[in-house]
C-alpha cells in the first residue's frame, strides 16, 4: 500500500525510520520535482526559460504550487516569467487557499490544525533572517526541550520545516520561501 500525504501519520512515522530497510513500513519524504518541474512550466507555455530555475527553487519544485503560479503568470504577465520575477512573489489566492487548508483549518471541521505552540515556533522562525537552531529557538521562546522538540517533530512531519545542509555541524531549520512569505503576510 502506498499512502501519500502532506504529513506523516504519527503511527507510521514512529514505526518507520529513515534507515529502516528491513522494516515493513517505510516513510519517504518527497522533495519536489527539481529540474523536471520545467516540464510543467513548458506545458503552460511560459516564456523566459532562463528564469525557470529561479521559479522552481522558490516554489521548491512543488507540482501543484508551480501549476497555480504558472496559470497566474499566464494570466497576469502574458506568460513572461521574467516579468513575474520583477514583482517578487505575488500573493495568489489559489495558493493562499491551499496553504490555509494545510496550516490552519481541518477539512470541513473549522478547527485549527496547528497548536498554539506550533504557531509560536513558526512565528519565531519567520522572525529570523537566517535558519535557526534548536538552541536559538529555545532562547527565543523560553520553552523546555521537550515542548520544543514535540512541536518541531510535529511541524517536520507536516513538511513545514526545511533543514538546510550548509550550516556546519549544528542542525538548523528554515521555511520554504513561499511558506515564509505567506506567514509574514498573515
Amino acid at each position: 500500500m502506498l499512502l501519500n500525504s502532506w504529513s506523516a501519520l504519527r503511527e507510521i512515522a514512529s514505526d518507520s525510520g529513515r534507515q529502516a530497510e528491513n522494516r515493513p513500513v517505510r516513510s519517504i519524504r518527497l522533495s519536489g520535482l527539481g529540474a523536471a518541474a520545467g516540464e510543467i512550466l513548458r506545458d503552460f507555455g511560459l516564456a523566459d526559460s532562463a528564469e525557470w530555475e529561479f521559479l522552481i527553487n522558490i516554489y521548491r519544485g512543488h507540482p501543484l504550487w508551480l501549476k497555480i503560479i504558472a496559470s497566474m503568470i499566464q494570466d497576469l504577465c502574458n506568460s513572461s516569467v521574467a516579468e513575474f520575477c520583477n514583482y517578487g512573489m505575488l500573493p495568489c489566492v489559489d495558493l493562499q487557499d491551499r496553504l490555509e487548508q494545510q496550516l490552519w483549518l481541518a477539512p470541513a471541521a473549522g478547527v485549527q490544525r496547528l497548536s498554539q505552540l506550533e504557531q509560536q515556533v513558526l512565528s519565531a522562525i519567520v522572525g529570523q533572517a537566517e535558519p535557526v537552531s534548536l538552541a536559538l529557538l529555545r532562547t527565543i521562546l523560553q520553552l523546555s526541550f521537550e515542548d520544543l522538540g514535540n512541536a518541531m517533530l510535529s511541524l517536520e512531519r507536516r513538511s513545514l520545516l526545511e533543514k538546510p545542509e550548509t550550516y556546519g555541524k549544528e542542525t538548523v531549520f528554515s521555511l520554504a520561501p513561499v511558506l515564509r512569505e505567506y506567514l509574514q503576510n498573515k
